[in-house]
């Protein structure tokens, strides 16, 4: 059956951000996607509603044409661990640490 991998949905540099609907309900995670250690450039977003996703992929963008990166932006649905991962799980998705403390690339 292969690696389990978390649904995504790309959105191309020449897509209306305001027009995105992810084929999954939100919170999601926004980040640019096709660039390597995005963390570094501050280009992962966490915890974003449908009704800021647009905004959060425009400042995004911003970030990619600042920094000479590609532009697609990748959203994912946030996994809801119970509150009592949630910090563990934040920091992970945003590249800080591994659940077991470790440094880790949001990839």
């Amino acid at each position: 059956n292969g690696i389990p991998v978390a649904p995504f949905h790309v959105v191309a540099p020449h897509d209306d951000p305001a027009a995105v609907t992810p084929p999954f309900a939100g919170p999601f995670l926004v980040k640019l996607a096709d660039v390597a250690h995005r963390t570094e450039h501050d280009a992962v977003r966490l915890q974003v509603e449908q009704e800021t996703l647009g905004d959060a992929i425009v400042e995004l963008r911003g970030i990619a044409e600042r920094d000479d990166l590609a532009a697609a932006v990748a959203v994912q649905p946030m996994v809801d661990l119970g509150d009592s991962e949630r910090s563990a799980a934040d920091e992970t998705a945003a590249g800080a640490t591994s659940p077991e403390g470790d440094p880790v690339n949001a990839g």
